[in-house]
């Protein structure tokens, strides 16, 4: 895959398309933020509910790091891939 040049990231993340799936990422990881304060990651074992908590926290992780990454991170991460 070609890597963008550093210009057309920064047009990229500036533009309304990726500023309204932004506000989306957003909007999930603080639905998993209010679930999880309603207890809904909340099971009869101790085991399980570490478990739902686990995979609640890893997706706000992952969404975070969608939405942080920065074009030097892009970069080492394409070139990894290949």
């Amino acid at each position: 895959m070609k890597l963008p040049h550093e210009q057309e990231w920064k047009e990229w993340r500036e533009h309304p398309c990726t500023k309204a799936l932004h506000k989306i990422l957003r909007a999930w990881q603080s639905e998993l933020k209010d679930q999880w304060a309603s207890g809904a990651f909340t099971d009869q074992s101790q085991f399980a509910t570490a478990i739902s908590n686990a995979k609640a926290i890893g997706n706000c992780e992952a969404i975070d790091r969608m939405i942080g990454i920065e074009y030097e991170q892009l970069e080492g991460e394409l070139e990894n891939a290949e």
